[in-house]
């Protein structure tokens, strides 16, 4: 698992607690508002993106620093997610995200 955290402050942070199954409006709508360079942390539910082929190459396509909380993939058994260009952060990690970033939008359902 990487814990590698870009330093982006001209950037916004968008974190994502579903996933396309169960709410794929949502993440069209995350799609469509969110810029390249931007970075999402997916947590809660959102971790089963990872899983998801189709979501992960459309976030993947849309040029973001992609992040997911470590608890929560490990709470809902993705032991075998790792995917090139996913950053696995713990609850500081978090944190430091969002202090990263010059703003911070959450995608919750």
């Amino acid at each position: 698992m990487k814990n590698t955290i870009v330093n982006n402050t001209t950037a916004t942070l968008h974190i994502l607690n579903a996933s396309a199954r169960e709410q794929a409006a949502l993440l069209q709508r995350f799609l469509r508002c969110a810029s390249c360079g931007d970075s999402l942390l997916l947590i809660e539910n959102g971790v089963y993106n990872l899983a998801d082929t189709d979501s992960l190459a459309a976030i993947k396509a849309a040029g973001l620093a992609l992040y997911c909380l470590q608890a929560d993939v490990l709470a809902r058994g993705l032991k075998n997610y790792e995917h090139s260009g996913v950053t696995t952060v713990d609850d500081n990690g978090f944190v430091e995200l969002t202090c990263r970033q010059q703003k911070v939008i959450s995608w919750f359902v």
